[in-house]
């Protein structure tokens, strides 16, 4: 079993209000993003973990850690919520065509 994604940095969050981290491998590529795209992706970001922070009994569409992925502006998000409400953005996919749509 490969082993969880390590927290390297503080909130992401820009208002320091929501709990979302950057795992080793994809800080990098975050930082690399256009300011205004990392801008979005961030709000989008900050919008789920608003959602996951109610709790998991006023929030049913996600049972556990799975994979989620967030798409903008031609880049992907690979990321997972805890059942405390962090996210973690696990790897971010400059070419996300050849990533599998969702049905």
């Amino acid at each position: 079993m490969a082993e969880p994604a390590r927290k390297i940095s503080d909130s992401l969050c820009p208002h320091g209000t929501h709990r979302i981290f950057a795992a080793e491998n994809a800080a990098g590529s975050l930082g690399d993003l256009a300011s205004d795209l990392h801008e979005k992706l961030m709000e989008m970001l900050c919008d789920v973990a608003e959602v996951a922070e109610r709790g998991p009994s006023s929030v049913d569409f996600w049972k556990d850690e799975s994979i989620l992925w967030l798409r903008a502006c031609g880049v992907m998000l690979l990321y997972s919520v805890d059942h405390s409400g962090r996210v973690m953005v696990h790897h971010v996919l400059a070419n996300p065509e050849a990533a599998p749509e969702a049905h």
